[in-house]
């Protein structure tokens, strides 16, 4: 779909809201370039609480890199804009 998007509709950006799931297939396909994080003043979980992508540290086969754009803090809220860099694949 997201191809089709790019190819017959000519979209250059997109932004997908979700949950876990979605974060982590979108991640797991190399199709984020930007993430833009929420940080808010509410204190949940423990040992078993959800991550970002709704899995223990062992999902990633490596680390994902970013690089902080923008911050604004609004209120109690901080609003954050990384930029994903990319590996490059080896040859």
């Amino acid at each position: 779909m997201l191809h089709r998007l790019r190819t017959e509709y000519k979209v250059r950006t997109l932004a997908c809201e979700g949950g876990a799931a979605l974060f982590r297939s979108l991640l797991e396909n190399a199709l984020v370039d930007q993430l833009n994080l929420t940080i808010a003043p509410y204190l949940f979980g423990g040992k078993d609480a959800p991550t970002i992508t709704g899995l223990d540290k062992t999902f990633l086969p490596r680390s994902v890199h970013c690089s902080l754009k923008d911050m604004r803090v609004v209120g109690d809220e901080c609003f954050l804009t990384y930029r994903i860099r990319h590996q490059r694949a080896r040859s």
